[in-house]
């Protein structure tokens, strides 16, 4: 068990990089490419896999922060280059997997500099991953890359929670991704309000991409058009989706966004063209016709203003947010959408409220689960015979891996916002993250708002950074360069 040991912390020891071992690898594939060409894809695929490792064992946090920004882009610039013929279908694929090894080589990494004794919020993290992972593994349900998947996608976000707690996050840090993910949020509103007022454009753009096609042919996965159009009332509504092309995504996301630009206003850390960002971002969330997530705008600034620590600036975050959703209902008239969403004879409530009912129904006949991939989308896209879509994230959990794991999955996003809750006294950098987790906990109950990878990982990574604990490790120097964990 030693020598398994000391391997593995030489294999995962960033001062690696700095030996020749790696290039006189990347070398000799390139040498052995020259006789074989058709292994060219495989040295590729390596040679990514090999720049994705090496950016997590020497910065686990910046990596994260920088595959987290560029999650929602990702299928784009995959679909782009199949598309093109630039890449293999089959490196096309690989590429997405990149996430994938930065989130495991960063939870090796801060693994073995966890604090101890872990905390209880911590311990319930852990417990809620390590049951999964015995579901997984375990056979209930289908073959195993299908519970891999739908894993992925029901704890996924923990594991990015745990790396971003347990490392040493500066307010530079968290400034600079901040200021990241705000600036890929403008894009992603901006197309998302193309995609509302100018459809046909917006679809000519989608299908020359090639995106939709890679998803369906390549990705095997069950996907919306470009443009979405629901029946409502008399007519119909065109619900924007944007590069997520799924419109209850993109508005969660979006609210996390706006969350963190109202923290940095209320500590007067955000630039001036930032609530300009918010505005937009504000925008495209009404145009998403997400009845929840327009409602839970409000929820974000009334929490803003709650947990500002200041009379005059709770105030004034609330009247703000109050004015911006009058302005917003009335402007775009989405007043009666809004309401429909109290009306069981509307078509979307009341088959919102029968899932609900099916998720709840399973639960009791299977208070142990049904496994891993027999709910919601991951069921779906592999059409999983007898498959339940509770509409809820914490019934999901639930319909898969029983009482058990709901019980901790509401015991985390409780502790967590609890947490929170506590430290904004202290750091009003929490104060953002607060305002998000609230929104997209309550959103929970009625979509799985947390199983959607690039809203969610982006929300617990800033629960995460905000929640640092002491104590924390830094990556190991050279005299000559800067090991920051993010630049």
């Amino acid at each position: 068990m030693k020598v398994r040991s000391r391997l593995l912390e030489r294999v995962l020891d960033p001062a690696l990089l700095d030996t020749p071992w790696p290039f006189l690898a990347i070398g000799a594939g390139v040498a052995l490419v020259a006789g074989r060409p058709a292994l060219f894809p495989l040295l590729l695929i390596a040679t990514l896999a090999l720049g994705c490792a090496a950016a997590a064992l020497r910065w686990p946090l910046g990596a994260l922060c920088g595959v987290v920004v560029a999650q929602p882009f990702v299928q784009l610039v995959q679909a782009w280059l199949w598309t093109n013929a630039y890449v293999t279908e089959t490196v096309a694929v690989r590429m997405g997997f990149a996430k994938e090894i930065v989130l495991a080589v960063a939870v090796i990494q801060i693994w073995r500099h966890r604090p101890r004794p872990l905390r209880t919020l911590d311990r319930i993290a852990v417990a809620f991953v390590g049951l999964f992972v015995l579901y997984a593994l375990f056979p209930i349900g289908p073959e195993l890359r299908i519970r891999y998947i739908a894993g992925r996608a029901d704890v996924g976000f923990v594991l990015v929670f745990l790396v971003a707690r347990w490392s040493p996050v500066s307010e530079t840090i968290q400034r600079r991704f901040e200021a990241w993910l705000i600036a890929a949020a403008s894009v992603i509103a901006a197309l998302g309000i193309w995609n509302r007022l100018g459809p046909e454009g917006w679809e000519d753009w989608v299908d020359s991409t090639g995106v939709l096609d890679f998803r369906r042919e390549v990705l095997d996965a069950q996907t919306l058009g470009a443009v979405e159009r629901v029946a409502f009332g008399d007519g119909t509504v065109i619900r924007a989706g944007s590069l997520f092309f799924t419109a209850n995504d993109l508005g969660y996301y979006l609210l996390v966004v706006i969350a963190i630009i109202g923290g940095r206003m209320l500590r007067r850390a955000a630039r001036p063209w930032e609530p300009l960002v918010g505005v937009l971002c504000a925008v495209c969330i009404f145009y998403t016709f997400s009845r929840s997530a327009m409602v839970l705008v409000g929820l974000v600034g009334l929490v803003l203003a709650v947990s500002s620590g200041r009379l005059v600036r709770g105030a004034g975050a609330a009247a703000v947010t109050a004015v911006i959703l009058v302005l917003l209902v009335g402007v775009l008239g989405v007043g009666s959408q809004i309401a429909s969403g109290a009306d069981r004879d509307d078509e979307r409530t009341s088959s919102h409220v029968e899932a609900l009912g099916d998720g709840v129904e399973r639960i009791v006949k299977r208070p142990f689960g049904s496994g891993l991939g027999t709910a919601s989308a991951t069921a779906i896209r592999f059409d999983i015979e007898d498959l339940v879509q509770p509409e809820n994230f914490y019934l999901k959990i639930g319909v898969e891996a029983g009482l058990l794991a709901t019980a901790l999955s509401v015991a985390f996003v409780l502790t967590a916002y609890r947490t929170l809750g506590r430290r904004t006294a202290d750091d009003p950098r929490a104060v953002g993250p607060l305002a998000a987790l609230a929104a997209v906990a309550t959103g929970a109950l009625v979509l799985e708002t947390f199983s959607e990878l690039a809203g969610s990982w982006t929300l617990w990574l800033l629960v995460g950074m905000a929640l640092s604990v002491t104590g924390g490790w830094t990556a190991p120097s050279s005299p000559t360069r800067n090991t920051a964990v993010l630049r």
